[in-house]
């Protein structure tokens, strides 16, 4: 696992998770599985060898999120 501070996983959920969870919203029509969605994007930042090193962390949180909306359309 990275070393990376937790404080920077807080600090981008708090300024991208809102407009994540509307792109969502907008994309999937199970609301109970949204917050899940967003979750996961939020976990596979954090699993990033170096997330800290990301350009931009809200484009790769909008890619990620908009990839597994898609993934849980083709699971359905």
């Amino acid at each position: 696992m990275s070393n990376h501070s937790p404080g920077f996983l807080h600090t981008l959920f708090l300024r991208h998770a809102h407009e994540i969870s509307a792109f969502v919203r907008g994309r999937w029509p199970r609301e109970q599985d949204v917050a899940d969605i967003v979750q996961e994007a939020f976990l596979r930042l954090s699993q990033y060898p170096e997330p800290e090193t990301i350009q931009n962390h809200r484009a790769f949180l909008f890619q990620t999120a908009a990839n597994l909306t898609v993934d849980r359309h083709r699971r359905r």
